[in-house]
C-alpha cells in the first residue's frame, strides 16, 4: 500500500500551467441562488462526513452555510424560507464521474435497437428509421447480441438490404463494435486492401472481402464518421439536444458529469453553450474515439476551467468492451470453457459459444488470453509520458484484468521515465482486476471510477460465460477495501437504469434477472452514497465545492421522495448552485 513517503520520489506535474489559458466562454444561464434562505426537509443526508440528525440547512447566494437539526438553526434565522417536506429526503447532488453525454445527445436522431431479438429485427427497425429520416446515414444503437436469439450480429451484407447507396451503421450497446453496409465502409476508405492495426479489427470473409463488422479502433472510425455526420445534419439544434441531454441527467439527481470523451472541437462548442449542470471534460482524440490522443496535447489542460466547466484527464484505452482482455490462468479457463460448452448442449443455445468465440481467445504458457489491447508493450506509456510532461492527469479504460494490468504497468513506466508522481491519475470501469494488481494501484495512488450498473445490467454475458464463477465482476468491496479511491458512474448510456439505480446496485447487487449477481462484493449504503456523490467529485477534480452538504460548498442537492436505496424512490427535484434547476413534472 501507498506510504506516506510514496510520493517524495516524484514531482508533481505542472497541471495549471498558464501556458494555454483555457477557460469558458460564457456563464451558466441557470436560475439566479437565492438570497440567504432556510431549507427544511424531513431528512437531510450531508454526505462526507455524514452528519446525523440534520433536518435543515442555510443557504447563502448559492453555498451551504450550515446544516442541522432544525430546532438548531443559527441566528439570524433567514427570512427565506423554503419547506420540502417531512417526506422529503435530501441527498447531495450526485456525480456522474463517467459520462457519455456528448453521445447521449444524438441518440434521439437513431433507430433505438435495443431489445431487438435478432439481426433481422434491428435491419427491420433501420428501415422504419430511414423513411422518417430521408437523406444522410442511417444509424441505429445499442444492439446487443449477447440478448438476441443465438447471439448473432447483423453484418455489411444485411445492412446493404437496409440502403444501398446511404451509409448505415449499427452501433452495438457498448460502442466499441457494430457493423457498416458498404456504402459506410466506402465512405471511410476501408475495403478489402485495408490492412488490420493494433488494437482493431475489420472482419473477412474466407476471399479476404470485409463482412461489415467492425472491433475496437477500426469500428470508432466508422462510429466518429457517423457522429460528425449527425452533427452536421443538426447544426445549431445540436445546443437544444444537449440542453435536453443535461434535463435527463437532471431528472436523475445528476448535478455534475465527467465527459469521458470529448476533442478539441467538443471541448469548444460546449464552452460556448450555457448548460445548467456541471462538467468535467476528459479530453481526447478529435480523429476518433479510441484514437491515440496526440492531437489533445496541444489543447487544455487538466485543472483548467471553472468547477462548472473545466478540464479533467486526458482520456487513454487499454483494452475493449465485449472484447476487453482478460487473462485466466489455464485450469481455471478450461474449467470455465466445459461449463460453457455443456450449458450450451443442455440449454439448446449457441449464444455463450459466439459470445466465447468472438473473444479471440488464445492459449499462452501463462494461460487463456482473450480480448484486444489497444496498444503494444511499451506504446500506451509513450502517450502517458508525453501527457505528464504537458501537465495532464491521465484516465485510462480498463476493463479486463489484463488490460488493468496493461494500463499499471504504463503508469509504472511513465513514472520512471518522467520522475513524475500519477497519484490522482484514474482507471475507468476495472471490471475485473487481480488482487495482486488492487495493491500496485493502492502504491500508485490512483482513483477508480466503477460501473456496478454494468454487473447488474449485463449480468446475462457473465452468466451465459460463467465468469462470474471465476473473477471478480465489479469488485467494489475489494477495492474500498484495498485503499483505492472509488466513485461510482454510469458510462451512460451504454447501460440501462438511472443513477439511483447505478448507485443501488453497488449495495444490493440485484441483477436485471432479479437476482444477486456476486452479493459477496456488495458495499454499504454509506460507502455507495459517498462514491456517488464525493468520491464522484473527488474524481472530477471538484470536491473543494462539490460533492457533499458541507460548510462552504455549493448547494448542488436531490430531493427524493424516499429512501434513496429504495427501488421504488423517485427524484422530484434537483438543485444546482442554490437555484432549483429540475422538478418533477406534476401530474396531468
Amino acid at each position: 500500500m501507498r506510504g506516506p513517503n510514496a510520493r517524495r520520489a516524484y514531482r508533481l506535474a505542472p497541471r495549471k500551467s498558464p501556458r494555454v489559458g483555457w477557460a469558458p466562454h460564457g456563464h451558466p444561464l441557470l436560475p439566479l441562488p437565492m438570497p440567504r434562505a432556510l431549507i427544511t426537509a424531513g431528512t437531510i443526508y450531508t454526505g462526507d462526513p455524514p452528519r446525523p440528525g440534520a433536518t435543515a440547512m442555510v443557504v447563502d447566494r448559492g453555498r451551504i452555510t450550515w446544516t442541522g437539526p432544525a430546532t438548531e438553526v443559527p441566528r439570524p434565522v433567514p427570512r427565506e424560507r423554503i419547506d420540502l417536506g417531512d417526506d422529503a429526503v435530501v441527498i447531495p447532488g450526485l456525480v456522474d464521474s463517467h459520462q457519455h453525454l456528448l453521445d447521449s445527445q444524438l441518440l434521439t436522431g437513431f433507430a433505438d435497437l435495443r431489445g431487438v431479438r435478432s439481426p433481422e429485427e434491428a435491419a427491420e427497425r433501420l428501415r422504419t428509421h430511414a423513411a422518417s429520416q430521408p437523406e444522410g446515414w442511417i444509424t441505429g444503437w445499442g444492439y446487443d447480441a449477447a440478448e438476441t436469439d443465438g447471439g448473432r450480429r447483423p453484418d455489411g451484407r444485411l445492412l446493404d438490404t437496409v440502403s444501398a447507396d446511404r451509409p448505415v451503421i449499427v452501433m452495438e450497446s457498448s460502442f466499441h463494435q457494430g457493423a457498416g453496409n458498404s456504402a459506410a465502409l466506402a465512405a471511410i476508405g476501408f475495403g478489402r486492401d485495408t490492412p488490420q492495426s493494433f488494437g482493431g479489427e475489420m472482419e473477412r470473409d474466407r476471399r479476404g472481402e470485409p463482412t461489415g463488422i467492425l472491433w475496437e479502433r477500426a469500428f470508432s472510425v466508422l462510429a466518429w464518421a457517423g457522429r460528425k455526420a449527425e452533427l452536421e445534419r443538426l447544426g445549431p439544434s445540436s445546443t437544444e439536444r444537449t440542453l435536453e441531454a443535461c434535463r435527463t441527467l437532471l431528472a436523475q439527481g445528476i448535478t455534475h458529469v465527467g465527459e469521458a470523451l470529448a476533442s478539441r472541437d467538443d471541448i469548444e462548442r460546449l464552452q460556448n453553450e450555457s448548460l445548467p449542470l456541471g462538467f468535467t471534460l476528459m479530453p481526447a482524440s478529435g480523429n476518433g474515439a479510441f484514437a491515440t490522443p496526440w492531437d489533445a496535447l496541444d489543447g487544455p489542460r487538466s485543472g483548467q476551467g471553472t468547477p462548472h466547466m473545466g478540464i479533467g484527464h486526458l482520456k487513454l484505452f487499454s483494452d475493449g468492451g465485449e472484447r476487453c482482455a482478460l487473462s485466466i490462468p489455464l485450469s481455471r479457463s478450461l474449467r470455465q470453457t466445459t461449463a460453457i460448452v455443456r450449458s450450451a448442449i443442455s440449454d439448446r443455445d449457441p449464444t455463450s459459444l459466439r459470445v466465447l468465440t468472438t473473444a479471440k481467445a488464445t492459449v499462452t504458457p501463462s494461460g487463456f488470453q482473450s480480448g484486444t489491447l489497444h496498444y503494444a508493450p511499451g506504446k500506451m506509456a509513450d502517450i502517458m509520458s508525453a501527457a505528464l510532461q504537458r501537465g495532464f492527469t491521465v484516465a485510462v479504460h480498463a476493463l479486463g484484468n489484463l488490460g488493468v494490468r496493461s494500463a499499471l504497468d504504463a503508469y509504472q513506466e511513465a513514472r520512471s521515465r518522467t520522475g513524475i508522481d500519477v497519484a490522482g491519475c484514474r482507471i475507468e470501469h476495472a471490471m475485473f482486476i487481480d488482487d495482486a494488481d488492487l495493491e500496485r494501484a493502492a502504491d500508485l495512488g490512483l482513483r477508480f471510477s466503477m460501473q456496478p450498473g454494468h454487473a447488474v445490467a449485463y449480468v446475462r454475458t457473465l452468466r451465459i460465460t460463467k465468469i462470474e464463477r471465476f473473477m471478480d465482476p465489479v469488485a467494489m468491496r475489494k477495492v474500498i477495501d484495498a485503499g483505492i479511491p472509488v466513485a461510482i458512474s454510469s458510462d451512460g448510456p451504454t447501460a440501462p437504469g438511472s443513477a439511483l439505480d447505478n448507485m443501488r446496485g453497488a449495495w444490493d447487487r440485484i441483477a436485471v434477472d432479479g437476482k444477486p449477481i456476486r452479493p459477496d462484493l456488495a458495499i454499504t449504503k454509506t460507502e455507495a452514497l459517498r462514491a456517488a456523490t464525493a468520491g464522484g467529485a473527488e474524481a472530477c477534480g471538484v470536491a473543494e465545492v462539490k460533492g457533499s452538504l458541507t460548510n462552504g460548498k455549493q448547494a448542488d442537492f436531490a430531493v427524493l421522495n424516499g429512501d434513496p436505496f429504495d427501488p421504488a424512490t423517485r427524484v422530484r427535484q434537483t438543485w444546482v448552485a442554490g437555484a432549483k434547476a429540475w422538478e418533477q413534472p406534476a401530474p396531468a
